[in-house]
Order: structure tokens, then C-alpha cells, then sequence
């Protein structure tokens, strides 16, 4: 495996863990990683982050009303995150050596276009980005710690403008109190690690308790939040959440549409070490991170915290498709079906009519 598929395996792998604290020892990175410093992993894998976590914050809902019985059922959706040009490049922190000119020269080409003395940040690609750029370094001094402030590269991208989440595969429960409950987990077996990922959902329609809507049933409003926990042993953790409300509208041929707003957040934290270094190995880096061969750290956030979501669903008997879109930081569409396996027990019984009772 080279270079570019070993980091597109690590961009793949990486969002998928965190939650527990678990007996393993943190993931051993290669060799090749050691371009990256903790800030430019985390510059150039926190869009993917994005993308994973606006993928576990989809298909939460697809209605705001929920029947007033138990009911059963399988969801498999499939959520979809366009990628904008502003997650496609971030801001790389250059050795700190650069900035004394008594130490290196440096310069970098862009475009044909030659710019000397760089110091500070450069922007460079994420891994939705394209090319990178090398900052180049002539050092001045043969001695001290000018000798290690040579040119630097950073991971190139891969040109990505629409980028799939995780499948969602959900179990659906629904209750008499007009709530509904989404269960999702995906245990991935990994040799001495196993990646974890727990997803809880909740929705509870509201409206008959505001007196909303009495006098026409096929309109509802209702709130959601879900919890998402993520393990990857003892090499990272987070945690989500999302908070919202929605409505929706229905007609008796199956169809309604929907829409609604979402808060949603995850925090988390990620670390590897890195593979022992041969004494040659350590003349290669300006950063002196790398060079003391220090753990790769990074905090996991998003680049989303809120949406605006809308979309419709369909159903036939047992099945019913669904489709929605959402205005968020990597915009998003997702498809699914779900399968009502069960239903039973109503709750709420129709009222006598009053005209019509016997009086004694």
C-alpha cells in the first residue's frame, strides 16, 4: 500500500472511532505519517470529521407524527455530503525556525508565482482537497538548530466534491405516547481494537398537547435529540448531540413532506504514536514535534453545528421511502427505506358521542 492509500485508509478509519476508555495501546502510525504534525492532522482530517458526524446527525426523523400504538420497524438510509471549496484547504503552521532569516531561507511557488520569506501558516489541501504546495528552506547556519530547518511537505488531497456518510441502519421503535425511538449499532471487529458506534434517537410529536392543529389531524409538530458515542480502543473518543424540532403535513394517498431545524454538536480526541525512530530519521524534519517523535494528538470537532432540513417520504403498506436535504456546512442528501415490521395496541380510543348515550 503506498503513501496516498495508506493516509486515504487512515481518513476512512479515523472518524469512525472514539467514545470508552478501553485497555489497548493507542494505534501505532507508520512511517509515512510523519509528515503530519498534530495541527495539520487535524487541519487536514476535520472536514472528514464533518462529513461523519452531519452522516450520524441524518435521518433522525422523516415525520412529526407518530400513531398512538407500538410499533416496529427497520430503517436503512444512505446520507450523501457535498463538499464546499472552503473545507478543501486549511491553514498549516510552518516550522517556527522559518521565521528567523538568520536561520533559513525560505519561499514557496504557487501558480507560477514565487513568494520568499514564508513564515507562520500556509494554506494547504484536506484530504477533499487537490495539490499541496512544499514550503522550501535553504538553511543559514551549519550548526545548532538552523541545520534541521530544511523544506517541508505536506499530504497531498483527493479532489473530492461529494463524499457518503456511514449507512444508517436503524431500528425503529414507536410508542403510544406518540414517541418514537431510533436505536443504531455498528460494532466493527479490528484485529486488537474493535470500532464501536452507538447511536441513540429520540422524537416525541407535541402538538396535542398545545392544542395545535385540532382541526386538522394531518398536520404535526414535534421535537427530537439524539446521543452518538463512537469507540476506537484507546486511540480516540467523542461524543454527539442533536437537538430539534419539526413539522410535517400529510395526505391520506401515503405521501408527507417535512422539515425542520437541528443543533448538533461532537467532541472528541484522537491520538496515535508513532513508530520508533531510526537516529537517521530524525535529521528529516524541521518540526520538532516529529523529531521527538511525539504522539499525534488532535481534538475532533465539526465544522457544522446547526441545519435546516427538509424532504418528503412515501408509504405503501409495510414500506416506506423517504428523501430529504439539508442546508448545513457540507450541504447533505440522504435516500432511505424503512420496513414497518409490526404494529399493534392503539392507546387512544374514539370518545362516545354524547347524543347518543342512554340515559337511565
Amino acid at each position: 500500500m503506498n503513501y496516498h492509500h495508506r493516509i486515504a485508509a487512515l481518513a476512512v478509519t479515523l472518524p469512525l472511532a472514539f467514545g470508552w476508555a478501553s485497555a489497548q495501546p493507542p494505534l501505532e502510525v507508520e512511517r509515512e505519517f510523519n509528515i503530519f504534525t498534530s495541527q495539520s492532522a487535524a487541519g487536514y482530517f476535520k472536514p472528514v470529521l464533518t462529513t461523519l458526524q452531519e452522516g450520524f446527525a441524518s435521518n433522525i426523523y422523516h415525520t412529526a407524527t407518530y400513531a398512538p400504538n407500538w410499533s416496529i420497524g427497520l430503517d436503512l438510509s444512505s446520507p450523501w455530503m457535498v463538499i464546499p471549496e472552503s473545507h478543501k484547504t486549511f491553514s498549516a503552521q510552518l516550522p517556527d525556525c522559518y521565521a528567523d532569516p538568520s536561520m533559513a531561507q525560505t519561499a514557496d511557488m504557487r501558480s507560477g508565482t514565487t513568494t520568499r520569506g514564508i513564515k507562520g501558516t500556509v494554506v494547504q489541501p484536506t484530504y477533499y482537497g487537490s495539490i499541496a504546495t512544499p514550503a522550501f528552506s535553504v538553511p543559514q547556519q551549519g550548526t545548532g538548530e538552523a541545520v534541521f530547518c530544511k523544506t517541508v511537505g505536506f499530504a497531498e488531497g483527493y479532489d473530492i466534491g461529494i463524499m457518503p456518510g456511514l449507512p444508517n441502519l436503524q431500528l425503529i421503535v414507536g410508542a403510544p405516547t406518540r414517541t418514537e425511538l431510533r436505536i443504531r449499532v455498528v460494532p466493527v471487529p479490528e484485529g486488537e481494537r474493535s470500532i464501536l458506534y452507538l447511536g441513540f434517537g429520540l422524537a416525541q410529536q407535541i402538538n396535542q398537547w398545545m392544542n395545535l392543529f385540532t382541526d386538522d389531524p394531518t398536520m404535526a409538530l414535534a421535537v427530537s435529540t439524539s446521543v452518538h458515542l463512537f469507540d476506537w480502543s484507546s486511540t480516540a473518543n467523542a461524543t454527539g448531540f442533536t437537538a430539534g424540532v419539526h413539522y410535517s403535513k400529510s395526505w391520506g394517498s401515503g405521501l408527507s413532506v417535512v422539515g425542520g431545524t437541528q443543533f448538533e454538536t461532537i467532541s472528541g480526541d484522537f491520538t496515535a504514536v508513532r513508530e520508533p525512530l531510526d537516529p537517521s530519521d530524525a535529521q528529516v524534519s524541521a518540526y520538532e514535534e516529529i523529531r521527538r517523535n511525539d504522539p499525534i494528538t488532535m481534538p475532533f470537532e465539526s465544522l457544522n453545528s446547526f441545519r435546516v432540513t427538509a424532504g418528503g417520504s412515501y408509504r405503501a403498506g409495510i414500506v416506506e421511502f423517504h428523501l430529504d436535504a439539508a442546508v448545513a456546512a457540507q450541504p447533505v442528501l440522504s435516500a432511505g427505506i424503512t420496513f414497518w415490521l409490526a404494529q399493534w395496541g392503539m392507546a387512544e380510543m374514539p370518545l362516545p358521542d354524547p347524543s347518543s348515550t342512554i340515559k337511565p
